[in-house]
């Protein structure tokens, strides 16, 4: 007796293989064969952004010597000015008699050796400064004998002296500055006015 497959047979066949095909491909899609993964180092670089700098503080054009004046002279009118601005004091002008009365002095102390406000030659510091033609209400004498011209600034400036007192008097309005340098030193001599 021979069997009979019924004719709807192959079809139903033919779809249940397609059926199984879509379902084993797609188990094959969703399962890859493992594969050996190796990732390329990924090298990440933080650059925040650049910290904003303040601006610099302008700095200011220097102002030029007073004509006349030395080297070592004009580096001490500027410390004297610096000083004065530090603490809150106006400047003082140059007064160029009071500068040919400083240098003076400044020669003197060294001429008839001796230190001290009082001169053989020129008497009193009013004295002195009225004999060049400075003409004043009121004076201050500063005189050092040291290494440097800074030196001198350094040592009046921390003076308990009155030499503090001399540089930073508000009243006085002009000075005389006199640097004579002998024998590896500088003699130093400020002449303070009030005019």
């Amino acid at each position: 007796m021979k069997r009979s497959v019924p004719k709807f047979a192959f079809p139903l066949l033919l779809f249940g293989l397609l059926v199984l095909g879509f379902s084993v491909s797609s188990a094959f899609a969703a399962s890859p064969m493992p594969v050996r993964y190796q990732p390329t180092p990924v090298i990440v670089q933080h650059n925040p952004a650049p910290t904003p700098r303040p601006a610099p503080a302008p700095v200011p054009a220097p102002t030029p010597a007073p004509a006349g004046l030395t080297a070592d002279e004009a580096a001490l009118y500027d410390l004297i000015n610096s000083a004065r601005a530090d603490n809150n004091v106006t400047p003082v002008s140059i007064n160029m008699n009071a500068v040919q009365a400083a240098r003076s002095k400044a020669q003197d102390m060294i001429s008839n050796n001796y230190f001290g406000h009082m001169s053989p030659t020129y008497g009193s510091p009013g004295q002195m400064l009225n004999r060049f033609g400075v003409y004043f209400r009121s004076a201050g004498e500063n005189i050092a004998k040291v290494a440097t011209v800074y030196k001198a600034h350094v040592n009046f400036l921390t003076s308990t002296r009155g030499h503090r007192e001399n540089m930073l008097n508000p009243n006085f309005n002009q000075v005389g500055v006199g640097v004579i340098r002998h024998n590896g030193y500088v003699v130093v001599v400020e002449e303070f006015v009030q005019v």
